[in-house]
């Protein structure tokens, strides 16, 4: 089993990180996103891990876990 990280940020960068880390991806494999939000605006970063979440489990990919750093 092989763990991804993937940083989400809302740039393009991320869409392409996600999309390759998508693309190595067998069924056992698991998918860590990571955001970094500033303080007092977690809101927003939680918003955006909620969206990769859905994202991933449209495509059929198991988010291990998600991790918002301030």
């Amino acid at each position: 089993m092989t763990k991804y990280m993937v940083a989400v940020d809302g740039s393009e960068h991320s869409n392409k990180a996600y999309a390759i880390a998508a693309k190595l991806l067998t069924n056992k494999d698991e998918v860590i996103f990571v955001t970094v939000g500033q303080k007092g605006k977690g809101a927003a970063a939680q918003d955006l891990l909620e969206t990769w979440t859905k994202k991933a489990e449209a495509d059929g990919v198991r988010p291990l876990y998600l991790a918002c750093m301030r």
